[in-house]
Parts: C-alpha cells; structure tokens; sequence
C-alpha cells in the first residue's frame, strides 16, 4: 500500500503548494486535518493502517481526475472536484459511512439531502452553491464508476431531491442601472490613474506611495512597511528611526526591483489594475487573460474597434489573439513599455507577470486581485472584478446596439449564451421597447376634424 502512487504529476504546483495526494482518502478522518499536515502524518507512517474497502474507489476516483488532467480541462475545476471529494469524505466519516465501490451511491445519496438541508432549512449556504457542490461531485462519481449513458452525473443528480434553483434576474430601476454604470466608470477612471501614477520612477521611489483620485480621495500605497503613517521625525530612537528611513529611501540606482521583494506588492498592484482593464476593453475571460504571453503583435483597424493578431517569427501572422477599442492601444504600449524598463519581461514571458513573496506560483493558477482589493478596501471603494466587468460591457454594447447578433459576434459568444448568462433586464429599454411596440400595433389614425381616433 506505501508503494502505491496516487498523486498527479501532470498537475502544475507553485512552490509553496502541498501536492494533492489522494492516499490521504484511504486513512478515516485523515481529510477533517490540513492536507500539508496529513501529507506529513502519511509520510511519517502516524497515520494507521488504511481501509482497503476504499482501495478500489479511490483509485477509481484517481483515475477520473488524472483523465481530466491529461484532457487538459481547466485547473480550476480539477482543484474544485477535489476539494468537494475531500468533504464529501470528511463528511462520511464524521457520519460513520461506508465509502466503497459499492456503497458510494448511497453515501452521495445522503450527502445531496445533507446539502439540501443545509441550504432550505438551515440557510448556512445558498441554494445554488449546494446545487454546484452536488452536481460536481455527482460528475465525479459517475465518471469514476463509469457510468453508462449520455449524462450518466446528471442521472444520477436525478435520483436524488437537489434540483437547480431557478435563476432570478432582478429587474433594475431607472436609478439601479445608472449607478451600477456611474460605478463602473468611477473605478475604471481610479485604475487607470494607479497605472499612469505607477511609472517607474514612481515604483523605485520613496514609500509610501500617494495617488489622488478623481474622486476626492487617495490610494496609499505601502509596498513592505507596517506603519506607513509613522511620523520619522517623532521617533527618539536613533537605531529605529534609521531603520524606518532605510525602509522609506528609494531603491539605489545599482539595486533591483526584485531584491528581497520589496517592491512586489507595489508591481503587483499595477499589474491587477492592468489585467482588469484589459479584460474590461477584450471582454476575455480571467483565466485566458491570465495565461497570454508578451508577444508582438500587428494590429488591424475594424470600424471604432482594432483587432490584435499575434506575430510569430518569419513574418508569419497568427490568429486574432483579442480586440479592443483604438484609444486603448496607446495604454496597452505604455503597459508593455513598463514591463521593459521594470526588468519584468526578462524573468517572465507573460502579459501579466505577477510577482509571489519568496515563492514561485503554477503558471495556471487563480487570479484573486489580493493586492488591489486590499488596497481599495481602505478608501472603502468596491473592486468590480472580472465577470462582473464582461456582464456590464456585454450590457452596455447590447443597449447601444439594440442587435443581439451584433453583440454576441462583438464578445464572441453564442446569442443563446448571451442572452442567458450575461444580460440583465433594463427599465429604460423596456419601456421603449413597449412603446415601439404599441406604435406598430396599435397605430393612431388622423381623424376628418379635431381629436384623434384610435
């Protein structure tokens, strides 16, 4: 059983992450510990004996996450699938059930009631977050056991009582749209000033950072120091207040920017305001965003829009690589510029380099603006992330346009899929929509004297 291998080589791990290691599964309430401590407590030998009915579901659950690897399905949902197998086990063995090949079903039977009661009688978490738990998992199991049949997870959701609850789109009010787009060009406006305010010398210059807002209000941006409204000149202390002026000077002309790190938070914070607002202009998703290299690109004029093929060497052109307004070409130069002259294209190929304290992160791995929400959280301004900046400009086009067709081709998304997932009801355009409506079937006719006729 030590000599059995059940982790995934094919999975790319940072520095500092702890391998998923499914032997952990085969040992009871080894999962309701931390995975690096349980990793450390198999190594050691501490962890007991493992039950071998588990043996052959394990692997079979092993075998239907490393097909997912090697089909190259995304990370996100590879890590997602088995964080919900590890509570679905801790859960098990908290309640005393059997997990075997046989018995499976039966405790995922009782897990979709458990989720159902969590979500309609105990309220501990919504209704759609139980649903996507259920359903992955059902997934899970159905390809571990290979199940038979087109959508064998979906039919084993169906033998269960978890259904997926109806989506709401909430009707927004004449004011509830204005504010949402007030909102958006507000922190849109405050990110770009960060980005023309984080130049280089700014970044090699003395801590910590001021940028005034259009709002009336100002960043501080504190790269690595605790107390960054700390008066220099109150401190007594002659060894602390050197300290606290070496922490604040500039970095000296032969030092780098990636010396100790200390710089990192404040490249950080420039690189997320960039990422959003190339997300915001290409209406690309996160994950592709994330993974696109500094490459050279030619672009090409289409009506307002300009569209951005990747050159490859040979004087060969690629494929279109995204889109964007023309005004945003100018910022994007600007953008790669900084990447030259920071020293940050020649440690990294990609477009949006972020840097990791002390650690190298998995080139796939989840983007959470960290740095840039901590930062707007104490000027208590809300972050708009990625998906809710795609849902607001998909909106937008479509309001402005008026053809579905149009907008769907504009983001690269199907009509059926736009119209779905990604608009929103609007007062305004219903109510001319309505209008249109009864001018085309309910016309006025002009009467032979005064009045109209209807």
């Amino acid at each position: 059983m030590r000599e059995l291998d059940l982790t995934f080589p094919g999975m790319a791990l940072g520095t500092h992450q702890t391998p998923w290691d499914l032997k952990i599964l085969l040992h009871r309430g080894a999962t309701s510990i931390p995975r690096r401590q349980a990793a450390k407590t198999l190594d050691e030998g501490k962890t007991g004996t493992s039950n071998a009915l588990r043996l052959a579901i394990v692997c079979a659950f092993h075998e239907a996450i490393s097909s997912m690897i090697s089909q190259g399905r995304s990370r996100a949902l590879v890590e997602s699938s088995l964080e919900v197998l590890w509570r679905f086990i801790s859960w098990s063995d908290k309640n005393s059930l059997i997990i075997s090949h046989d018995a499976v079903i039966e405790a995922f039977k009782q897990w979709a009631e458990y989720q159902i009661h969590r979500s309609k009688i105990k309220k501990e978490v919504s209704e759609i977050y139980a649903y996507r738990q259920t359903s992955k998992l059902a997934n899970l199991i159905a390809k571990a056991l290979k199940l038979p049949g087109t959508k064998p997870g979906g039919n084993l959701l169906m033998q269960t009582r978890m259904r997926k609850p109806r989506a709401k789109k909430k009707v927004l009010s004449t004011k509830a749209d204005k504010q949402n787009l007030t909102q958006t060009f507000e922190f849109g406006h405050s990110l770009k000033t960060v980005c023309n305010a984080l130049d280089l010398a700014t970044v090699r210059g003395p801590l910590p950072i001021k940028v005034d807002l259009e709002n009336s209000k100002a960043l501080i941006i504190a790269g690595n120091l605790k107390d960054p409204g700390l008066d220099v000149d109150s401190i007594q202390n002659t060894v602390v207040r050197r300290n606290a002026e070496k922490a604040r000077a500039p970095l000296a002309d032969n030092e780098s920017l990636f010396d100790r790190h200390k710089r990192s938070g404040i490249l950080n914070l420039r690189i997320e305001s960039e990422l959003l607002m190339f997300i915001a202009q290409t209406a690309m998703n996160l994950a592709q965003a994330a993974m696109l290299e500094r490459e050279s690109y030619r672009w090409k004029t289409n009506g307002d829009d300009l569209e951005v093929f990747r050159v490859y060497k040979g004087r060969r052109s690629g494929e279109a690589v995204f889109r964007c307004y023309r005004s945003y070409k100018e910022h994007l130069g600007n953008y790669l510029q900084w990447l030259d002259e920071t020293g940050l294209s020649n440690n990294d190929d990609r477009l949006f380099p972020l840097q990791s304290r002390g650690m190298i992160r998995a080139r796939d791995a989840k983007i959470k603006f960290n740095t840039l929400r901590a930062v707007f959280n104490k000027i208590e301004m809300q972050v708009i992330g990625p998906q809710e900046l795609r849902k607001t400009r998909v909106n937008w086009l479509l309001r402005r346009s008026r053809d579905v067709s149009l907008t769907a081709e504009q983001v690269a998304h199907g009509k059926q899929v736009l119209l779905r997932d990604y608009e929103r009801p609007h007062h305004q355009s219903a109510a001319s929509e309505i209008v249109r409506f009864h001018k085309a079937t309910d016309p006025a006719y002009s009467p032979p004297g005064p009045g109209i006729c209807v």
